[in-house]
């Protein structure tokens, strides 16, 4: 009885450590972090931005490739020649599932993490954030000096962590109530110890 119990223990003791660590390697790492700044400070921002207003989980974006994702990422790094294809799939690895992100981003515009609840919060019960004028107006009295909301996906990278892959997009509102947004791929190459982007490719627009 004794030897049964302890066989118990250390199944569950092990089954434990796994999921720990699968647990461990879901997280969005320092590197990504330290793409999403590059990204940020090099691609959005502008001269009259000075907050970025940034989603709290990543973006899962298999949902857009509509049961074709060797023809999504073929038109991906049809525009971005240099692309690797390592970094394709380890994009498509980490993209299955959304992460939290937390204040490990680095750069000197200030910034604020919000939940995809309180953004379409701003639209009241039943409203819609793309055609809400006083949710927009909300939104920019909260967060004056926005850009909008911008959203991002893991990072994928190649083996030697040279490419780095990330989805950002970013929905603007606009003084009609209409808004405006896009979703686009970013390649960064790494180079002196910092990333700098090689390749923009915008894939959603509306």
């Amino acid at each position: 009885m004794r030897k049964s119990i302890l066989a118990l223990l250390i199944v569950g003791f092990t089954n434990f450590n796994c999921f720990a660590i699968q647990g461990r390697q879901s997280e969005v790492s320092s590197a990504e972090y330290a793409v999403y700044s590059a990204v940020l400070a090099q691609s959005y921002a502008r001269a009259r931005i000075t907050l970025f207003v940034i989603e709290d989980h990543t973006e899962n974006t298999s949902v857009h490739y509509e049961d074709d994702m060797a023809g999504y990422f073929r038109y991906v790094k049809k525009h971005i020649p240099s692309l690797s294809q390592a970094a394709i799939n380890n994009y498509r690895k980490k993209d299955r599932e959304s992460q939290p992100l937390t204040r490990l981003f680095k750069f000197k515009i200030k910034y604020a993490l919000i939940s995809r609840t309180k953004f379409e919060g701003f639209a009241g019960p039943g409203g819609m954030m793309e055609i809400s004028k006083d949710g927009w107006e909300k939104f920019y009295q909260e967060y004056p000096g926005a850009l909008g909301l911008l959203s991002l996906s893991r990072v994928g990278f190649d083996p030697k962590k040279k490419q780095a892959l990330v989805y950002v997009s970013d929905m603007r509102g606009h003084p009609s109530g209409r808004s405006w947004g896009a979703g686009s791929y970013v390649l960064l190459i790494e180079k002196n110890g910092a990333w700098r982007v090689r390749g923009h490719v915008a894939v959603l627009v509306s």
